[in-house]
């Protein structure tokens, strides 16, 4: 398995998908780089076309593509990105403050790319991550239909021991499953006629009973 934006950005610096947001970590671009996306050796060098594309920088009037080109993978310009144009969380309480709509529509901005999609610090203190392929052949039906037939009863039973949830019980085997014999059936039949008929009332309890019984003087 390959880590994708290690792989297609080696000399990047300072890019976090995580912060600790009580002590304004994202402002500090103090962080940890906890969310990836791994793919398979074969898929990424042979069957697609792995796409860097430039890193999200942040805004300001100084950005300009060709800033974005020459700075991306330093310190400042992912501390930028992150930032944007949030203020850090006041210490005195009241959480994290409003941002302008801009803010919250920021990262629908950035061209596609293989990075970090630095969404609004108010929605997660995680951001997305991405991962650009250009030129990728998807199987036709015919295709697909050929490779599910060339998979064999051993293989899919392989398989079967990545998926975990194939091997889950259904909702219904929770509650008992209907007996199929014949002697079951009239048994639960006769049961269920002399179940249908009212139990008979018990004797309400008086409170001398809960205290014991009397002296019998």
């Amino acid at each position: 398995m390959i880590d994708t934006f290690a792989a297609l950005h080696p000399n990047a610096r300072g890019r976090f998908t995580c912060w600790n947001q009580y002590q304004n970590g994202r402002g500090e671009n103090l962080g940890g780089r906890l969310d990836y996306i791994y793919v398979d050796e074969q898929l990424f060098h042979q069957l697609c076309t792995p796409t860097a594309g430039c890193l999200d920088c942040g805004y300001g009037n100084h950005k300009n593509l060709a800033w974005v080109a020459q700075n991306q993978y330093h310190s400042r310009s992912s501390k930028d990105a992150g930032i944007g144009g949030w203020n850090d969380a006041p210490t005195g309480g009241g959480g994290l403050p409003d941002g302008k709509p801009k803010d919250y529509s920021w990262h629908t901005t950035v061209p596609p790319h293989t990075g970090m999609m630095y969404t609004p610090p108010q929605w997660s203190d995680h951001i997305g991550v991405s991962f650009l392929m250009k030129d990728v052949i998807l199987p036709t039906k015919e295709m697909q239909v050929l490779i599910k037939q060339k998979i064999t009863k051993e293989q899919k039973k392989a398989t079967r021991k990545c998926q975990p949830h194939a091997s889950v019980r259904s909702i219904t085997s929770f509650f008992g499953k209907p007996s199929s014999s014949k002697g079951s059936s009239s048994t639960s039949s006769s049961s269920s006629t002399t179940s249908s008929k009212p139990a008979p009332k018990k004797k309400k309890k008086d409170l001398r009973s809960f205290f014991g019984s009397g002296t019998g003087n």
